[in-house]
């Protein structure tokens, strides 16, 4: 039988994972190089000091976010939201989808259980 399809977020250059699938929450972000998607855990980053960032849905204190094998930038995380109505977002990790790539891994299938003797005939 075949297993199950996990899809997930690369580096786009040195193609190590950052973001599985069941992370994300949003997929309506933007970041300054276009599209950008909102998830609530990544894995394999470093981020860079604290720093005050106006966006679109007001000023945030954010810290860059690059890949830790290469250090390739990928996106940010929000340390702090100065509007409440944006408070939700605290915490989450946006990955800008110029410098990321799309992954679909097989992972393996369960074996089957031990066959069971005939019964002699």
């Amino acid at each position: 039988s075949s297993g199950i399809n996990a899809e997930y977020g690369v580096c786009g250059q040195c193609q190590t994972a950052l973001a599985n699938k069941r992370h994300l929450v949003s997929m309506q972000f933007h970041g300054v190089s276009g599209p950008a998607y909102l998830f609530s855990s990544v894995v394999n980053v470093v981020c860079s000091e604290r720093r005050t960032s106006d966006m679109r849905t007001g000023r945030h204190i954010v810290r860059d976010v690059y890949c830790k094998k290469c250090q390739r930038y990928v996106g940010w995380t929000y340390e702090f939201a100065m509007n409440e109505d944006q408070v939700y977002k605290e915490g989450m990790f946006v990955l800008e989808c110029y410098f990321i790539q799309h992954t679909v891994a097989a992972t393996p299938a369960t074996p089957p259980p031990p066959s069971l003797p005939l019964p002699p005939t």
